[in-house]
């Protein structure tokens, strides 16, 4: 199978299981475990599988289909035991026989992780052929989503009993804080950002695809609290999945739209990608929403602003912005939320996208984390004293 197909069915397994979740603030092992035998034949797609969660016997004990005969060893309890102990990811392409009956070829079994413990898992089984190694990545991509999201859901399920919306809102800034820290290093990339309007919008990351490819995300969501956590943990689980296939910016990001309007909670993200193949020196740019982009031209000394219009998840038929164009060492992207261009003059009215664009103009000769540093700044001393009414975030990369 190509591997954006098997990218592509975990992300739709993410989204039902999302779906099936949606808001539910205090979350049982039984509503995970179904959520999971709900979610799980996206991936599937026509290979056998089956749940199992820890019973009040402290071992694991089928959870759907009720009758996993069909596809556990005669003595597989024992050795799902033992996987459910390992509590990590497994792939087996040669299949001994000893969880799954020996009539086929190779089986996954995708675990949610807390405290090192395995809470339910989802065991797939598939007759003829091996799971190719972008199969065994986005399994191992999904069993990471499935530990994030049930230790979120302990965290929330610990505080539900009189949970305040100032509770609530420092665990999203904690989500936030969290997602920011987990930081790749790419040549010629950096990041800056102000999360001084405690807002919890913001989420920008950097995610490489080998030595040469890398996708740099700048985003803002728009939401309530507990819908805005789940969407910067949902916006970081899509590019980390969907940066490691080939997919260039536009269908990654028209796959974005459909899927966020979809979702049964309001949640819209204002999103600037850029996609740099350092091998072949181009740069896909894409966007939705009042994110922004600026681009220096190192020979023509010019800097060029790109707008995006509609946000992500406000209709699915909107089609995103996407350009593609060769680079050369000294040019430069920029992405920027929209906490930098739609922050408020000291005299009036809105910084703007020229602004921007100006601060990178003018300032093309220092380093990309320099450059991030000094738009940063320069927003914040043109701006209001004392007022940041949203995250501000921006992303440089520098053509080495």
């Amino acid at each position: 199978m190509k591997h954006r197909t098997a990218h592509e069915r975990a992300f739709k397994t993410i989204a039902q299981f999302q779906k099936t979740r949606a808001g539910s603030l205090v979350v049982s092992a039984t509503m995970f475990t179904e959520a999971l035998a709900r979610s799980i034949p996206h991936f599937a797609d026509g290979d056998g599988w089956f749940v199992a969660s820890f019973s009040d016997e402290d071992r694991p004990a089928i959870v759907s289909p009720e009758e996993a005969a069909p596809f556990l060893a005669e003595e597989g309890m024992k050795a799902l035991s033992d996987a459910f102990a390992a509590a990590k990811p497994r792939v087996e392409n040669r299949n001994d026989g000893s969880l799954v009956r020996k009539k086929f070829r190779s089986w996954a079994f995708v675990p949610a992780i807390a405290k090192k413990k395995t809470l339910c898992a989802a065991i797939i089984v598939r007759e003829r052929g091996s799971f190719s190694v972008d199969e065994q990545n986005a399994l191992r991509d999904l069993s990471a989503f499935l530990t994030q999201e049930l230790r979120d859901a302990r965290a929330r399920n610990k505080k539900a009993n009189g949970l305040s919306e100032e509770t609530r809102h420092r665990l999203l800034l904690r989500t936030q804080s969290s997602l920011e820290r987990k930081e790749s290093s790419f040549p010629g990339f950096a990041r800056a950002i102000d999360f001084g309007a405690g807002t919890g919008s913001d989420m920008a990351q950097l995610y490489r695809q080998g030595e040469d490819v890398a996708l740099a995300c700048a985003c803002d969501v728009t939401a309530d609290d507990h819908e805005r956590h789940a969407g910067l943990i949902y916006l970081d689980t899509w590019f980390a999945i969907l940066a490691q296939t080939s997919l260039s910016v536009r269908p990654m990001l028209s796959r974005l739209n459909i899927d966020m309007q979809k979702r049964s909670n309001e949640c819209y993200a204002s999103v600037a990608v850029a996609k740099y193949d350092r091998r072949a020196r181009t740069v896909e740019l894409g966007g939705m929403g009042s994110a922004i982009a600026c681009v220096f031209d190192h020979a023509q000394m010019t800097a060029r602003v790109h707008e995006f219009g509609t946000a992500c998840g406000i209709q699915s038929d909107d089609e995103p912005f996407t350009t593609t164009f060769a680079v050369k060492p000294g040019d430069i992207v920029a992405l920027c939320t929209d906490g930098l261009a739609a922050s408020r003059k000291s005299g009036g009215g809105l910084i703007g996208a020229e602004t921007i664009s100006e601060l990178v103009r003018r300032n093309y000769f220092l380093s990309a984390n320099d450059l991030a540093q000094k738009i940063l700044t320069g927003v914040a001393e043109a701006a209001e004293k004392g007022v940041n009414a949203d995250d501000r975030t921006v992303e440089v990369l520098k053509i080495e």
